[in-house]
């Protein structure tokens, strides 16, 4: 009886939230007042803090900024605050990959072996099979995550971390999405373009796109208009996120 009446509240719950999300999207006009209106309602409902682009055709449509950089200080987001993006670096990791390949410094069929000859499993293990999560190494969440995920690492420590532990599973039989993976494939873009991940994104894909406002985070680099992060609790209460090295995260979580 308990659990239907809990089900019951919680749908009264997100149909009253649709229902305000519609009255104050209906009362609106314009595309771009619609757009700010169905934003706002989220920023009112403590749901969403942050910058929003949207655009058609190439005109812009919406460009604000909702919420506080730093509720304690009551800091306002701007248009160019910056936001740890978290696992989308991943998808900048897997471009940097394209376009050595493209470079034809690589193929995406090369086993890692050959860029990391002592590997366990290297000869089974493809540069494909890490960026789609099939390579059967286990993910960077662990039991000792808390420990580990605070500590400073080079990039051949961190993957010390891992790299004696048992596959999950054969690579390429099943997807087990972890960081770890993108981990490696830092190891392998650094090992051929003999620059740092940092300094390959900045020139091949940052400076030539105009992204003035990306780049690799780092705590104790003082990064103008960096976002404070924030989580909520077991009482819904937004709290301090709790610190985490991006050198543990490097190349699966470490952009902003």
């Amino acid at each position: 009886m308990n659990y239907f009446k809990t089900v019951f509240i919680g749908v009264v719950v997100v149909l009253a939230s649709l229902l305000t999300v519609y009255q104050v999207y209906s009362s609106c006009c314009s595309m771009t007042a619609k757009l700010d209106c169905y934003v706002q309602s989220y920023v009112d409902q403590g749901m969403f803090s942050g910058a929003v682009l949207v655009a058609e055709a190439g005109k812009i449509l919406l460009r604000k900024a909702y919420g506080q950089t730093n509720i304690e200080l009551a800091v306002p987001n701007t248009v160019d605050t910056k936001f740890k993006i978290a696992s989308v670096t991943k998808q900048f990791t897997a471009i940097a990959i394209m376009q050595l390949q493209e470079m034809g410094k690589l193929t995406v069929q090369d086993p890692l072996s050959k860029y990391f000859p002592d590997y366990p499993h290297g000869d089974k293990i493809t540069i494909q099979h890490l960026l789609s999560h099939t390579s059967g190494i286990p993910p960077a969440f662990g039991p000792n995550y808390k420990k580990e995920s605070i500590q400073s690492y080079t990039l051949e420590e961190r993957i010390a971390l891992f790299k004696d532990l048992p596959l999950k599973c054969e690579p390429g039989a099943a997807f087990n999405y972890g960081d770890n993976n993108y981990v490696l494939l830092t190891y392998i873009i650094e090992k051929i373009s003999g620059i740092t991940y940092e300094k390959f994104l900045q020139e091949h894909i940052f400076d030539p796109l105009g992204m003035q406002n990306s780049g690799c985070d780092d705590f104790k680099r003082i990064i103008k208009k960096r976002a404070a992060g924030y989580s909520v609790n077991m009482f819904d209460e937004r709290v301090n996120a709790d610190y985490l090295d991006m050198s543990f995260d490097v190349g699966a979580g470490m952009l902003y």
